[in-house]
């Protein structure tokens, strides 16, 4: 059970949603777009959600655990912040404070780690190394079916908990 923390509230969740891209680089900007995905790429040069949502008096940030980082979406915002830490957990003082701080229209934005590979093995504490035997390497040819499956629920299960 990978969502056993999730499960137990009363969670919002779409089930009938999908990303442009299996790439950051690609499904993040056109997350945040007001393009369809049919015409996503001839839209990348248009202000995009975080950018309204901030010209319009809503107080827009970005927390960001991600190497990669905002690919575009967070660049004209005043709030943002770039961690660069194997634990999503890192994120959560950040969160604290703007939680501290809110306005009456606030968006607030984590961008995990969450399960991106190849090094799932690294997204995760050793407490929540629950499903074994798993893969401790990013050189997945080297890992069994099980192993790998394991290791990425064990990331699920970690972010579930953030959650």
């Amino acid at each position: 059970d990978t969502n056993f923390y999730t499960n137990k509230n009363n969670v919002v969740f779409f089930d009938n949603f999908s990303s442009c891209g299996t790439a950051t680089a690609v499904s993040l900007p056109c997350m945040f777009s007001l393009s369809k995905r049919q015409n996503y790429s001839s839209s990348e040069y248009q202000e995009n959600v975080m950018d309204i949502l901030q010209k319009t008096g809503v107080k827009a940030s970005w927390i960001d655990n991600n190497s990669g980082g905002c690919k575009g979406v967070c660049d004209r915002l005043s709030d943002k912040q770039q961690l660069s830490s194997d634990w999503d957990e890192n994120l959560l003082p950040f969160l604290k404070e703007r939680l501290g701080n809110l306005d009456t229209q606030n968006i607030i934005v984590l961008h995990l780690q969450g399960s991106h590979g190849p090094a799932y093995y690294k997204r995760y504490p050793n407490e929540f190394k629950k499903f074994i035997p798993t893969c401790d390497t990013n050189e997945l040819s080297k890992c069994d079916s099980e192993a790998l499956i394991n290791t990425y629920d064990n990331t699920l299960l970690y972010t579930d908990y953030l959650l």
